[in-house]
């Protein structure tokens, strides 16, 4: 019974003391940039590796999570001295490549998923349809490489490619953003 008693009490006081706390949401949720740039090379071995399309949509919405914390702890900084100055503009510059990586790996899960939709769902895009040149057309760089790769070939007329390499494409353009805001984050330290 004693036992239950002081057990009880240890709880209400845990309880209690995590009420009173102050709660601040800068300092709860903020993100370093190694914190963030670790998330994106978790996703980026996970790709690497393999993974289901379901484990991708989860691997990415944590990504996304981390970098959104991130982005936001960048807005609300305040900076006060040249040091914190360029702190800011080192964070800054380490978003705008990790939000070009995240668009590469949201890119790849609009494929993979419209990849489900596809003709016969046996992993080929009919690349040579319009809409999935306009699709493409959106990110230049992987455009030339999809459209160059030595893997097309043709089905019914179609420029056709496999699911596999178009995310490939996406996911090397994604890991090379991600090496380059490591960079900055080592060397600007």
């Amino acid at each position: 019974m004693l036992i239950i008693k002081h057990t009880l009490r240890f709880f209400i006081l845990m309880f209690i003391s995590l009420i009173l706390l102050p709660y601040n949401k800068d300092t709860c949720f903020a993100q370093s940039p190694e914190t963030v740039i670790n998330s994106f090379k978790k996703l980026n071995i996970r790709c690497n590796i393999g993974l289901s399309y379901r484990d991708y949509n989860r691997e990415l919405a944590e990504v996304i999570f981390q970098h959104k914390l991130f982005s936001e702890k960048i807005e609300t900084e305040n900076v006060s001295s040249n040091e914190e100055a360029r702190e800011v503009i080192r964070n800054i510059k380490i978003d705008i490549l990790l939000t070009e990586a995240q668009s590469l790996y949201s890119f790849a899960n609009k494929v993979w998923d419209a990849s489900f939709e596809a003709p016969g769902r046996d992993g080929i895009l009919y690349i040579g349809k319009p809409a999935w040149k306009d699709f493409f057309m959106l990110l230049p760089s992987v455009y030339d490489k999809i459209y160059q790769h030595p893997k097309i070939f043709e089905l019914g007329g179609e420029k056709c490619l496999r699911l596999q390499y178009i995310l490939s494409i996406l996911w090397n353009d994604a890991e090379a953003k991600l090496i380059s805001a490591e960079t900055v984050y080592t060397e600007e330290q």
